[in-house]
């Protein structure tokens, strides 16, 4: 309880005067996959930019609202990783099965 991570624990700066506490970290490396919405008044549809893996380094890509299906590369099909379930529905890689088709390993090699 006493790393940086934690509230209020060397997350302190301040500016102008002021001091102000970084509640957590931008980025981390044990984040599963992160989202950037993006709402656009002036176009049709807003869009949704997600990545996997460490939030700090991971390819974002624009999902836009009006998106009914994803490419297989990163489509879970509901499986929430489990293998059988990516297997019986043809999906490429596994949590432990490679695959350059699989957008947690591209992310992750």
């Amino acid at each position: 309880w006493q790393g940086p991570e934690r509230l209020g624990v060397g997350l302190t700066y301040k500016a102008k005067g002021k001091e102000y506490v970084n509640e957590r970290f931008i980025g981390t490396q044990y984040t599963g996959w992160g989202m950037v919405a993006n709402q656009r008044p002036s176009h049709k549809y807003s869009v949704l930019w997600f990545g996997v893996d460490d939030a700090s380094f991971s390819v974002r890509v624009p999902f836009y609202g009006a998106v009914t299906r994803v490419p297989l590369t990163w489509s879970d099909a509901n499986c929430t990783g489990l293998d059988p379930c990516r297997k019986a529905q043809g999906l490429p890689g596994t949590m432990m099965k490679f695959s350059i088709h699989n957008m947690y390993w591209i992310n992750s090699v």
